[in-house]
């Protein structure tokens, strides 16, 4: 009896691999380990600066409020972006965070300046 549970084959190294192997190849790109120290991507970091472009450029033509309400549209973008492109919980409460403190800030912001 002792002798059978030993002579057991174990599967080979490449069945393993096809048994445990994703379906798609996008999903085992997210399932593998060099995607969680990823930084934002290059498309949101453009976004980022195409928000502050237009706040820098666009008050002038508009007005400070304008160009407050344009820059806060696009940071949400972003944010709604990054929101989408989190793949842990934790990274979901880190984007809501900046939301939040984006509201919070622009709100004091727009305060002081009403001051």
């Amino acid at each position: 009896m002792g002798e059978e549970r030993g002579k057991r084959e174990r599967p080979s190294r490449e069945r393993r691999r096809q048994v445990d192997a994703p379906l798609s190849s996008t999903a085992s790109h997210r399932s593998s380990g060099r995607d969680r120290d990823r930084r934002p991507y290059a498309s949101e970091l453009l976004a980022g600066l195409v928000a502050v472009g237009a706040f820098a450029g666009i008050s002038v033509v508009i007005g400070f409020y304008g160009a407050l309400g344009l820059f806060f549209l696009c940071t949400s973008a972003v944010l709604g972006y990054a929101n989408r492109a989190a793949s842990t919980s934790r990274e979901r409460r880190g984007v809501a965070y900046a939301f939040l403190f984006l509201v919070v800030g622009l709100d004091h912001l727009g305060a002081i300046t009403v001051l």
